[in-house]
């Protein structure tokens, strides 16, 4: 019921504060205002508020995430191009965390959490913390909860199964070659849930399934351990779990690192959305097999309208050794001329001060705009490209653009679309 009721509040909210409807429905809005609903309810079963304080929390915690979540996914997905993943949950529940123990009027609950439907007597330690760590993606790490949670996984999608687990076996082994014995005492913390979690995401949703996202996958659950085991010595003091603060950072440092590298065909991304991993899996063998060349990075034309190629691959003036692979854009008039009159001013010739545009998303890293404009007919040996923008492309490699006006070179983020 608190589930329920905070995901009403939720979209009521964004009609509310005037936030778009439509955009807070989206599965990675809504879905941390789920998260905090069930971290609340989770927290009420310990600490057991009166009904009208658990109202008021519930209200304030479902439109603290939302406020979290818009903000978070303007800052991160539209200027980085990350997602924010389940940091607004976390980012809500630990002022939670911090505020029960403090105002609360008794005090939290020692005995295990009560299942409806029992623990089972015969499973070892490590398959109930197994179990349990499936169970904790909703609040409720009872080994039965887990298994049921489990079956759901393994009848929508096989591969997240196995990436699940792959992700946890990694990130458990790790623990236990760190000479923590005891993986049940990570129980309260939530650790094996965020190792599965970084199996699922980095193994198959936000790259293709492949034995090079498995690597990735359980790579990021030994990120997630490290990283939790570091969080729980901090912030154990202070009474505060650290939740998803492993998966989350360890996702997003993956997905951060993973978007400048120059070979992209170990370990494809996820270019499919909305779709089971089977499917993704699917879509992408039918496109390589359609289009061999699909792993190289593309470039779309630095211009609007059309251009001339006047010196090409390996040309015959200046493209040679390693700048053979640049290419010269001019604009010609319907006669072949290059410029108006005689030709003895840059605003004679039809290509000065048009605009260029970026030939794909990326992140400016170099700038140079204060070269002084050579007359036409002359050269500058010393700054042989004159002003200059080097972009480093998300998709791999960098793209260098030469040969502006002095003080011409402008770029801004375009908020509507997340890129340059």
């Amino acid at each position: 019921l608190i589930r329920l009721a905070g995901a009403l509040l939720t979209l009521d909210g964004a009609r509310l504060f005037g936030f778009d409807r439509k955009a807070t429905q989206r599965s990675d809005l809504l879905f941390n205002s789920l998260l905090s609903s069930l971290g609340l309810a989770h927290l009420c079963s310990l600490y057991a508020p009166g009904p009208v304080a658990t109202v008021v929390l519930l209200v304030a915690v479902s439109w603290l995430t939302l406020f979290v979540s818009v903000a978070m996914e303007w800052a991160m997905l539209r200027l980085h191009g990350l997602p924010c993943l389940s940091l607004p949950f976390v980012a809500a529940s630990i002022p939670l965390c911090i505020f029960f123990p403090i105002v609360a009027h008794y005090p939290p609950a020692t005995s295990a959490p009560f299942s409806l439907l029992g623990e089972p007597a015969f499973l070892s330690d490590e398959a109930r913390v197994f179990l349990e760590s499936f169970g904790a993606i909703f609040f409720a790490p009872h080994a039965v909860s887990g298994a049921l949670v489990l079956l759901a996984l393994a009848w929508r999608s096989r591969l997240v199964t196995c990436f699940a687990i792959a992700g946890y076996v990694g990130g458990s082994w790790l623990v236990q070659l760190l000479g923590v014995q005891e993986l049940a005492a990570f129980r309260n913390v939530f650790l094996g849930f965020n190792f599965l979690a970084c199996g699922i995401a980095l193994g198959c949703v936000f790259f293709i399934p492949s034995w090079g996202s498995l690597l990735l996958a359980v790579l990021g659950a030994f990120f997630s351990a490290l990283i939790g085991l570091a969080a729980k010595a901090l912030l154990e003091p202070y009474g505060i779990p650290a939740l998803a603060i492993p998966f989350n950072v360890a996702v997003l440092l993956a997905l951060a690192a993973m978007r400048h590298r120059v070979v992209t065909s170990f370990i494809p991304a996820n270019v499919f959305t909305h779709a089971r991993p089977e499917e993704n899996l699917l879509a992408h063998h039918t496109l390589r097999a359609r289009f061999p060349d699909l792993h190289v990075p593309g470039l779309a034309p630095p211009f609007y309208g059309e251009r001339v190629v006047t010196q090409a691959f390996d040309g015959p003036v200046t493209h040679r050794e390693q700048w053979r692979h640049a290419l010269d854009f001019e604009v010609l008039d319907a006669s072949g001329t290059r410029f108006t009159g005689a030709g003895a001013r840059l605003e004679d010739f039809h290509t000065f001060n048009t605009p260029v545009l970026a030939p794909g998303d990326g992140t400016v890293v170099r700038v140079c705009d204060q070269v002084e404009d050579n007359a036409p007919g002359r050269n500058n040996l010393d700054d042989n490209w004159g002003n200059h923008l080097v972009l480093r492309l998300d998709n791999g490699g960098h793209a260098l653009l030469c040969h502006f006006r002095k003080g011409g070179l402008l770029w801004k983020i375009a908020a509507e679309e997340g890129y340059i």
